[in-house]
């Protein structure tokens, strides 16, 4: 995650954007930071929503196979709306949880995956 709230591509320079604004539904895609409302993220023990808005990834209907489509929700706090994140540089777990600044080292790169035993 970069100090403004982005999450960037490493092998890009797109951030994660939620596709035509805050609704619930809409797609999570790559696109080119402009910084608005639907690009800026931040980490809520282990869901990860918008910073002004109440949306956080969600894995329609807790599915967890390889390609599914990771949409923006209503934070409910379901199982598919749970996180982790692990630094894949040192293969470590990111242990750390706030409500209201970044927990992740901006020095590494991080995987997202859905965090819930039930789910996998």
């Amino acid at each position: 995650m970069q100090p403004d709230g982005t999450i960037k591509s490493s092998l890009s320079e797109l951030v994660i954007d939620v596709q035509g604004g805050v609704n619930n539904g809409a797609k999570l895609i790559m696109w080119p930071r402009h910084g608005n409302g639907n690009q800026t993220w931040v980490v809520d023990g282990q869901q990860i929503k918008l910073k002004n808005h109440n949306l956080c990834f969600d894995s329609p209907g807790g599915k967890k196979e390889q390609g599914t489509q990771i949409i923006a929700w209503n934070k409910h706090g379901g199982p598919n709306q749970q996180w982790e994140l692990v630094d894949v540089d040192n293969k470590s777990k990111n242990s750390t949880t706030t409500n209201s600044t970044s927990p992740f080292n901006t020095n590494f790169s991080y995987s997202i995956s859905l965090a819930v035993d039930e789910l996998k």
